[in-house]
């Protein structure tokens, strides 16, 4: 955590300012505009973890008290805090009245020096599910439930994710001409969280602020994978209960699903044939040519 003093929240609710010295922390919520002085009252490192346990004292404005915080260092740019229930004493705060390391809330945050990193998936796939996840749907268009949604990974660039979901023409709902809609999303630090469960950083590869999202996923043993997706946090443990999705491999990385590269690639099949043409004429004895009459 030291090496930035600046973190923010995935959600952009949260800022999180370490002091120089790393004795204080300053959280701010920017949704309320409200702030909390945390003061460090004692600090237990969590054995084969890069987790730390801290009792802290907690200030804002006129109320006061002691919470216990266990922060999950991800990796040099990513860190999770998780934080109970105010006490009025230290030896209360991490007691399980007031501390649970399944359910007791946790934010993601991330520092303004982010890094990229390969995806863990490679190929093309297919989502599907119920309850598709509606933040990779581009803002003002919608399809029909029979829309299909794909999954190009690691094909453009090894961090690299790009969704697509096709509407059928009779169902695009919107002034898009085209039926292809997608969102271009980066893959940055992968972390394992039990029983199998991993945890991806994603943010938007458009121009601008970033969006971050947290993908939650679990590879089964049909190759399927079930994955959840949250814009405000990444888990600690597993899923939540609703929102989740499959994730079906449908093939190596190839040609896009848009017309336009398809169109590319048959040009480029087109002159590669064209100048094999000469080159067999060149080579081949002309007795050897077989005459059509």
């Amino acid at each position: 955590m030291s090496h930035h003093h600046e973190w923010f929240s995935i959600n952009q609710e949260a800022g999180l300012h370490l002091n120089k010295k790393g004795h204080t922390l300053k959280l701010r919520n920017f949704t309320s505009g409200s702030s909390s002085v945390v003061t460090c009252h004692s600090m237990d490192p969590i054995s084969g973890s890069n987790s730390v346990q801290i009792i802290s004292h907690v200030k804002a404005g006129c109320d006061s008290g002691y919470v216990c915080m266990v922060f999950h260092g991800r990796d040099r740019h990513v860190i999770q805090m998780q934080y109970g229930e105010k006490g009025r004493h230290p030896s209360e705060a991490c007691s399980h009245y007031h501390f649970d390391s399944k359910y007791s809330p946790t934010l993601t945050f991330v520092s303004g020096l982010h890094n990229r990193q390969p995806c863990p998936f490679s190929g093309l796939y297919t989502i599907s599910g119920e309850l598709l996840p509606q933040i990779f749907r581009a803002e003002g268009t919608s399809c029909r439930e029979d829309s299909i949604m794909f999954m190009y990974s690691g094909c453009s660039g090894s961090s690299h994710v790009r969704i697509e979901y096709r509407c059928p023409k009779s169902s695009v709902m919107s002034q898009e001409n085209s039926k292809y809609i997608s969102s271009e999303f980066n893959c940055h630090v992968q972390w394992p969280i039990q029983d199998n469960y991993q945890a991806l950083i994603l943010s938007s590869s458009d121009g601008g602020k970033k969006d971050f999202l947290c993908l939650t996923y679990l590879e089964n043993s049909d190759g399927v994978i079930t994955a959840s997706l949250d814009q405000n946090a990444c888990l600690v443990n597993g899923f939540k209960d609703i929102g989740t999705f499959n994730v079906t491999s449908s093939g190596p990385c190839l040609e896009a699903l848009t017309g336009s590269n398809t169109s590319k690639s048959y040009s480029q099949g087109l002159s590669g044939l064209l100048l094999i043409i000469p080159i067999y004429l060149l080579l081949v004895p002309l007795k050897s040519r077989v005459t059509l009459e």
